[in-house]
């Protein structure tokens, strides 16, 4: 579960209930595999994650020229109209992760908030044996380049 500082006023919502909706998902979940298949795949590989965000400003301004489907207006058009709907930043900081130092236990499986993950290792065999139970040497911040997703 995510918590959002109250002072950001931001009410969860995702998709349209019932009917009127029901193609929101969707289309959200097929732009998502867009971009994964035609930008990141195969892993780019980063030096570090101010490297990918220059990626990410790379493949953001090709999409903005982009169409989705018969739609009129581009993807940097509607952007434009949604931005000025959206509320500014807030006045005040506030911190936007949680830094934490999971173990690994003698199946390499790393629990964080009652959910487990097989960890990564040089040998994942030995790792699932138990015989190869190291701290695990991946965070988003330091590999980047490592990919978790999973094939259509």
């Amino acid at each position: 579960m995510v918590r959002v500082p109250p002072a950001l006023r931001i009410h969860s919502f995702y998709c349209e209930p019932g009917l009127r909706g029901a193609h929101e998902k969707g289309g959200v979940e097929g732009q998502v595999g867009y971009l994964r298949r035609n930008y990141l795949t195969p892993v780019p590989k980063i030096a570090s994650l101010d490297d990918l965000n220059t990626r990410v400003r790379e493949f953001e301004a090709i999409e903005e020229s982009r169409r989705i489907g018969l739609r009129i207006h581009t993807i940097g058009q509607a952007f434009l109209h949604e931005a000025g709907l959206l509320m500014g930043l807030p006045d005040d900081a506030f911190e936007t992760g949680l830094v934490l130092t999971p173990g690994v236990d003698r199946y390499a499986l790393i629990t964080v908030a009652d959910v487990s993950v097989l960890g990564p290792g040089p040998d994942s065999s030995a790792a699932r044996s138990g015989s190869c139970c190291a701290p695990p040497t991946w965070s988003p911040t330091t590999d980047a380049s490592r990919s978790h997703d999973t094939p259509d």
